[in-house]
């Protein structure tokens, strides 16, 4: 993929709260400029970079994590993109848990990897031959 794509050898990120990063990433403005410090609810009003390509003809679909945390709109928020494939760390049902499943990777229980005291540890995938 790296040979036909890009890749980034010196990335950095705005804030190393994740929330924040994210709010920063999908509005291109900096955490003290938008009061999104901490994990918590973000404001409301600020236009995301995928509201942008979709008024201008793109197709957008999310994957992942994303933790959009709107008062008013809620986890499921769409923020700009058209469809959603959620990805999240922790207990319950996800699409990718599901697509897991469907597959026949059943018996992996923590496809994101246990949230312990080793979280900031890198780990080994469990499902890497799946990839």
């Amino acid at each position: 993929m790296v040979e036909t794509g890009v890749t980034f050898t010196r990335a950095y990120s705005s804030c190393p709260v994740c929330v924040p990063a994210r709010y920063a990433m999908m509005t291109g403005q900096l955490p003290h400029r938008t009061d999104c410090t901490a994990n918590e609810i973000m404001p409301e009003g600020r236009q995301s970079f995928m509201e942008i390509l979709s008024q201008n003809g793109y197709q957008t679909h999310g994957v992942g994590k994303m933790h959009f945390t709107f008062a008013e709109q809620g986890a499921e928020a769409l923020w700009g993109f058209e469809s959603r494939g959620i990805s999240e760390e922790g207990g319950g049902d996800d699409d990718f848990k599901r697509y897991l499943n469907e597959n026949g990777y059943g018996h992996v229980h923590d496809p994101q990897e246990v949230r312990s005291e080793m979280y900031y540890i890198p780990q080994p995938y469990q499902t890497t031959s799946a990839l």
